[in-house]
């Protein structure tokens, strides 16, 4: 009867603990009092089944130290406890040291206790937990213990049921709650890196895991690589470097086969795990998932309860990182999406700027057919800041003819001071790149620069084994050259004369043939060239090919129009000098004979008078008046006459000395000073030597007209081996030849003297046509004048002279040349005499 007074008593408090407004704990350790009160037992404890069943936790205690509340945790079937709960049945251990089942807690208190109940807590056959009482002292518990303290466990078994959804309602509205939290927050931001980085920081606090390591699936190689880390970790740079095949790994595993992985016991035995994965006690890894593709994979590593200790990842954990991993997921791949949109925007945008940039080059290049102004146009075009903006660039053009690469143009500062100046300069300004390059076709050529001088001097070989300038006109392909000084494939002189640490070479090609290169660099600002900048390199180069080969065709059309209308020209004049000459000829013999009879009528009267009869005066002028014009007579009968010339083997040094001992009195009553300079090994040249000879005795006549107060005259003699040619040069200081009388100083009958015929030069140009030569005049204003004859020194065939291209023959003025030439490379610096 006592008994069954007590159980009801016990059984009212806890039927009113279990329906009170306090929480589960409170209510927990207020039913434990209760029993150990009524039951008169020394402590008791209350242990509920975890999430997933797996493991009792000590929720609620007396009599046991209190600090182990929330931090003792049973596996379902471990000590006597564990027991109960699996066998779902009350028992009562007398001593608990003798039974086999009991498992000791250090520090929990438990060991001082000897004799205990435990009674499982079932709701419809489930078991919720566990129930237990001690003793100190050595006790017998008798069936209605055992009875009452299962209808204790009986009684509050709904209560914790009801508190437990409860609980499990809170948790699940918080996780969501939180879930949609973190997801508002990822989708607060595109930026790929700050998501990446949040996603494994709220997924670590989320589960409360110590770490977290995010991973994505590289669909370029097919790799695993960490792309986030968040906690604590030994070796993270190591870690970061590491990436993972397929299958590789726990991470390669999940990714492998798309679904999540739990290991709660990790230890450096456990398989298909990484070494670097050994070091933690547990691992939690799911898939990141995008429509059924897995582009990534979310760890996390060893779980701590509140209190810091580590605790095994369970279902829930589970299903929360999934929902986690798949909304991460999706924020990712929105990221990626926008990043890639960006990307090619930014792309897009970028081509249509290059596109724009060319289009304008390519108009300025269109207005021009000066293959000078047109290199001007493309190097400032690279060199611009509104262009391509390079620091420097070097334009080199293939000469076939040598089959070597010719540097024609640079353009770029001198120095770092020059550059800032030039930039400053440009930027003040504010010019588009059309204004720009209007200004360019205004001024023409830039002063020559040392960057440009340097730029000219370039000859390259076109072989393999000369350098990467080389290879790009044989391999038709752009070289980006990071590290000139450390690159063996780069010219050491040419590295030396130019300065260059980085740099790009492209091909300038037209009709899949190499026509030149273009060299660039950044050596003064240090802008790295990017693949990018040598891409649009590139596709300006297939413009620029296409320029200069038009300008060079439009520069052949233009000679051969040029050549048509001089040979016309030349023909025409032809044509008038042959009938002038027949008509000279028919007036000279008409009036040479009545002259002879006047001479000779004349001479004899003169010698007939006494020196002091005043007609002697006149006879003298008659006489030498008589001698002029037959003279006159002579030059012209020489001239319509066009004797062809006898050749022999002669000494054109001998012939000279012949010439100048000629004027040798007159020159010195004139004072001019004769300087000779012949060069040693002149071989004997094939000649008429009495043309040859009236051809020096022309140029010394025109020079002593023209330093009629003294000068020097120079004549110097050379043999060019390479060219077969003899070199004779005459020079003189008489002050030049004005600009409107050059150009018409080889034509019959012009003269500047107020006595002579005009037909000197006509005749010392057509001897040495006549003899297969070219003749050359250098005309210095206010200096003087300097003629070169160059004569074959081995015979030419008669056709050879005969066909000689007249349409070549090209006129310069003002301190240049006027010369004939033969077909020559456009790129030769110099010309031939």
């Amino acid at each position: 009867m006592e008994n069954n007074k007590i159980e009801y008593e016990i059984l009212r408090d806890i039927l009113k603990i279990s329906n009170s407004t306090l929480n589960l704990h409170e209510r927990l350790n207020q039913v434990v009092e209760k029993i150990v009160n009524k039951m008169h037992v020394d402590a008791g404890a209350v242990y509920l089944m975890k999430k997933g069943g797996e493991a009792l936790s000590l929720k609620a205690a007396v009599g046991l130290n209190p600090e182990m509340i929330n931090g003792i945790s049973l596996k379902v079937g471990e000590g006597i406890t564990g027991w109960v709960a699996v066998e779902k049945t009350p028992l009562a251990v007398r001593d608990i040291f003798q039974d086999p089942r009991m498992k000791k807690f250090p520090g929990s208190g438990e060991e001082k206790y000897r004799s205990m109940i435990s009674t499982p807590i079932l709701f419809l056959g489930k078991c919720l937990g566990v129930i237990n009482i001690w003793t100190i002292a050595e006790k017998e518990f008798t069936t209605d213990d055992l009875h009452l303290l299962s209808s204790i466990a009986d009684g509050i078994g709904g209560s914790i049921r009801n508190a437990q959804l409860y609980l499990d309602a809170t948790e699940q509205y918080e996780e969501l709650v939180s879930l949609y939290d973190i997801s508002k927050m990822l989708s607060s931001t595109l930026e790929l890196q700050e998501l990446i980085g949040m996603v494994t920081r709220k997924s670590t606090e989320f589960i409360g895991a110590s770490g977290c390591m995010l991973h994505l699936l590289d669909g370029n190689d097919n790799l695993l690589k960490v792309k986030s880390m968040y906690g604590l970790y030994k070796n993270p740079e190591e870690i970061s470097r590491t990436h993972l095949k397929l299958g590789e790994g726990t991470a390669g595993q999940v990714a492998a086969k798309a679904a999540p992985m739990m290991i709660n016991k990790l230890s450096k035995d456990s398989e298909n795990v990484l070494p670097m994965e050994r070091i933690f006690s547990s691992l939690l890894c799911v898939p990141m998932t995008v429509k059924e593709r897995v582009i990534g994979t979310l760890t996390l590593h060893d779980k701590k309860d509140a209190f810091g200790a580590l605790v095994p990842f369970d279902k829930d954990d589970m299903n929360l990182l999934m929902a986690l991993a798949s909304q991460g997921a999706l924020v990712l791949e929105n990221a990626w999406n926008y990043e890639r949109a960006e990307r090619l925007f930014q792309e897009n945008a970028q081509k249509a700027n290059d596109f724009a940039i060319l289009y304008e080059i390519s108009n300025a290049m269109s207005t021009t057919m000066n293959l000078d102004q047109l290199l001007q146009i493309i190097l400032k075009a690279v060199t611009f800041g509104g262009g391509l903006n390079f620091n420097r660039s070097i334009l080199l053009l293939v000469n076939e003819k040598t089959n070597t690469l010719q540097g024609m143009l640079g353009v770029g500062p001198d120095s770092g001071e020059d550059a800032f100046r030039i930039w400053t300069e440009i930027g003040s300004k504010k010019m588009s790149f059309k204004e720009w390059i209007a200004s360019v076709k205004a001024s023409g050529h830039d002063r020559t620069s040392r960057f440009d001088h340097l730029a000219k001097g370039i000859r390259i070989p076109i072989e393999y084994g000369k350098g990467v300038l080389a290879l790009t006109v044989l391999e038709k392909r752009g070289f980006n050259i990071r590290n000139a000084r450390e690159d063996l494939r780069i010219n050491p002189e040419i590295l030396q004369k130019l300065e260059f640490e980085s740099f790009a070479t492209v091909p300038l090609i037209s009709q899949d043939r190499v026509i030149g290169v273009i060299i660039v660099d950044n050596l003064y600002n240090k802008r790295e060239i990017t693949e990018n900048d040598l891409r649009r390199l590139e596709l300006f180069a297939s413009q620029a090919g296409l320029a200069i080969e038009n300008a060079k065709v439009y520069s052949d059309l233009e000679m051969a129009a040029r050549s048509i209308r001089e040979l016309q020209d030349r023909l025409i004049q032809s044509e008038k000098m042959a009938a002038l000459g027949e008509m000279a000829a028919s007036i000279a013999h008409e009036i040479r004979n009545p002259l002879v009879s006047i001479g000779g009528f004349a001479r004899r009267l003169d010698s007939k008078l006494d020196a002091s009869n005043p007609e002697k005066r006149y006879s003298r002028i008659i006489v030498k008046e008589v001698g002029r014009l037959e003279k006159v007579l002579q030059e012209v009968l020489a001239f319509s006459r066009s004797a062809e010339p006898m050749f022999s083997e002669c000494n054109v040094i001998t012939i000279l000395e012949e010439a100048l001992e000629v004027f040798e009195e007159s020159f010195s009553e004139s004072g001019i000073e004769v300087s000779r300079d012949f060069h040693d090994g002149i071989p004997t040249i094939h000649v008429d030597s009495n043309q040859i000879k009236q051809v020096f005795i022309n140029l010394f006549s025109n020079a002593q007209h023209a330093m009629s107060k003294g000068g020097r005259l120079s004549v110097g003699c050379e043999y060019k081996e390479v060219e077969g040619e003899v070199m004779v040069y005459v020079s003189d200081t008489g002050g030049g030849i004005s600009e409107d009388v050059i150009t018409n100083i080889f034509n019959p009958f012009f003269t500047t003297k107020h006595t002579g015929t005009g037909l000197g030069l006509a005749i010392t140009h057509r001897v040495v046509d006549a003899h297969g030569g070219d003749i050359l005049v250098k005309n210095e204003p206010g200096v003087g004048v300097t003629f070169s004859i160059s004569l074959p020194a081995r015979q030419k065939q008669g056709a050879a002279i005969q066909e000689m291209d007249l349409s070549e023959a090209r006129t310069s003025l003002k301190g240049k040349e006027i010369h004939h030439k033969g077909q020559e490379d456009f790129l030769d610096d110099k010309v031939k005499g």
